[in-house]
């Protein structure tokens, strides 16, 4: 969700993983792929500024070299840079880009250039370009996902932008909720706005100040080198930070080839238990035990399972180390390895979902978790089972409404399960574990 610390924006759907490259606009053309001429706000061209005698009639054509980056303050969608593909547009003062179809799934970058995400948002039609804060000089701010966003104070001129009227529900809005106007027994969730109800499960206290006590998600250099985020390493230690990553699935101590990550996964990985395990450390319902992690990748990013003839995952997941299946925090268990949290057999037949409510997963904790998964901006889905997502979901807004989680997980919850089989690949195989893929950072962090 855009700008929600400011005013409330809710984003487009996101799908399941889908391969989604740059599409950076490659300068072709001699115009160098910026727009000839801006149409006006009732879609007509304004081309025709001189007449066949050669007379200026008045309307000036702009110089496409003088027309405004994404991120500069705007009144108007003439002033903004665009493509034929991504047209400039003034959105709510600040200058973006229309996006080349509706988003293929939450922060792509496939209907963009390569330095502006896709997303969608209540109150404003179609899909947005929104510009990354550090590809331009953004004279708006900079929000939890690193894009250039307009402020609360930004406006624009709606008779030459049709993105100028912020939502009902947005900024400055006196029925939207805060930690105040909510009554006794009620949490305000940021991402709707509205005052709900607190459910009687939630751990009690305030959250206790963990941010010294956890690692950085982005001590690895995304341009490669010695530290690159993009190496493949293997997951070390193997117990440390809350986590444990344990032999499996044919793995044995001394060889634990499943289990090699890109750097920045490895990191972010480590920085959400240690967080987990720190907020939620006086939680009295259970003590913490340190979090199972489950197939990574191999060595030579193969899908874990292809040195032994086995690839134990679909073609196109678990390669090059961009994903990882953890365990479930849970509730009377020994510990918290990989394990199915409810009952997914029927008349003999293991289903491999859940075909009943979870009744040993740790919601908070596993909610606690998914939400910190959300510090790295370059988070692009986790997927979970069609009876577990909705547990967390709803964990999380009481978690976001209580203050213990305070990113972009209020905003816009990277969460992907199925209820039905829709055919997107999260219906099964998923009671026993969530699955995080990570994109890799292109623009730095």
């Amino acid at each position: 969700m855009r700008l929600s610390a400011l005013f409330s924006l809710c984003l487009l759907a996101c799908a399941p993983p889908t391969n989604t490259g740059d599409a950076r606009v490659n300068g072709e053309g001699d115009n160098g792929g910026r727009q000839q001429a801006p149409g006006d706000n009732n879609g007509n061209n304004n081309n025709n500024n001189v007449d066949n005698n050669g007379n200026n009639n008045g309307n000036v054509i702009p110089d496409p070299n003088d027309l405004l980056d994404p991120g500069s303050k705007c009144d108007c969608s003439s002033e903004c840079w665009g493509t034929d593909d991504n047209p400039g547009i003034c959105v709510l003062g600040l200058c973006m880009q229309a996006a080349a179809g509706d988003c293929s799934e939450s922060g792509s970058r496939s209907e963009c250039d390569g330095r502006s995400r896709c997303w969608g948002a209540e109150g404003l039609s179609g899909s947005i370009c929104w510009p990354d804060a550090n590809a331009y000089d953004c004279e708006g701010s900079t929000d939890g996902d690193g894009s250039c966003v307009p402020t609360a104070e930004d406006s624009c001129d709606s008779s030459c932008s049709d993105f100028c009227v912020r939502s009902e529900g947005g900024g400055g809005d006196v029925n939207r909720c805060d930690s105040i106007t909510c009554p006794d027994g009620q949490l305000c969730d940021p991402s709707s706005g509205q005052c709900i109800e607190t459910d009687q499960n939630l751990p009690a206290g305030s959250p206790p100040d963990c941010e010294r006590d956890v690692p950085a998600f982005n001590d690895c250099d995304p341009r490669g080198g010695a530290n690159s985020c993009a190496e493949l390493i293997q997951f070390n230690p193997v117990r440390s930070l809350g986590y444990w990553d344990y032999p499996l699935n044919g793995e044995t101590v001394n060889d634990q080839y499943r289990s090699w990550a890109r750097r920045d996964l490895m990191l972010l990985i480590q920085r959400a238990t240690a967080a987990t395990q720190c907020l939620s450390e006086d939680w009295d319902y259970q003590a913490y035990q340190d979090l199972g992690l489950g197939d990574m990748s191999e060595r030579d990013g193969s899908i874990p399972g292809t040195r032994e003839g086995r690839p134990g995952h679909p073609p196109g997941t678990h390669t090059n180390g961009h994903d990882m299946d953890i365990a479930y925090y849970q509730v009377g268990q020994r510990n918290n390895w990989l394990r199915s949290v409810c009952e997914h057999v029927e008349n003999g037949q293991d289903q491999y979902r859940c075909t009943a409510d979870p009744v040993i997963l740790d919601v908070y904790r596993s909610a606690l978790f998914i939400g910190r998964l959300h510090d790295t901006p370059y988070l692009r889905v986790i997927g979970v089972d069609g009876k577990v997502g909705p547990l967390i979901r709803n964990a999380v807004a009481q978690l976001c409404g209580a203050g213990w989680l305070r990113n972009s997980a209020c905003s816009r919850l990277k969460l992907a399960y199925e209820v039905e089989d829709q055919g997107q690949g999260w219906y099964r195989f998923h009671h026993h574990h969530l699955h995080i893929s990570l994109s890799a950072p292109t623009n730095g962090w």
